[in-house]
């Protein structure tokens, strides 16, 4: 999920906290979560985060759940975000 521009400060304790319980409860995998980018080619961005779900159904269930969508909505109030979800190879 690359993140485009920071309108606002970022999110109080109580809403980190919120979003990492999130994931308490799902099978994911942190690939990569704002390290160090490089710029190439198109737009810069602030940061991204890579997430492993098992399958894309997973991912989608896990985008969909009332729990991420809470969090999301404070995300998306103080920044612009891309995200997708993407097949990967097996």
């Amino acid at each position: 999920m690359p993140k485009t521009g920071l309108a606002r400060p970022p999110p109080t304790q109580q809403t980190a906290r919120k979003g990492r319980l999130n994931f308490l409860y799902a099978d994911v995998t942190f690939l990569a979560a704002y390290g160090a980018i490089q710029h190439l080619e198109g737009p810069p961005i602030e940061g991204a985060v890579i997430l492993r779900f098992p399958t894309m159904q997973a991912a989608r269930d896990w985008y969909d759940s009332p729990a991420y969508q809470t969090i999301a909505a404070q995300r998306f109030a103080g920044s612009r975000y891309r995200a997708f979800i993407i097949e990967g190879r097996r």
